[in-house]
């Protein structure tokens, strides 16, 4: 966890993501979907993690989308 090796997918909805980011950080958390499954947020999903309240700007910036970059090196 501290190399920054740690990543964690969070659905739209999750209920305490504004804790857990406070807790543990902006760096680890990973926008999800399970979409095509019933029950999900699909297609306001994205716009739902942004309309959080209690996220920061920069929290939202990346878990939308640069931590999976960093994840996943190979897309930049």
């Amino acid at each position: 966890m501290a190399e920054g090796r740690l990543f964690h997918s969070v659905d739209p909805g999750e209920r305490y993501i504004e804790h857990c980011v406070r807790e543990l950080g902006e760096d680890i958390w990973l926008f999800a979907t399970d979409y095509p499954h019933t029950g999900v947020a699909w297609p306001d999903g994205a716009q739902k993690a942004v309309d959080r309240p209690g996220l920061a700007e920069s929290a939202k910036k990346k878990i939308l989308g640069a931590n999976a970059q960093r994840l996943f090196t190979r897309l930049e």
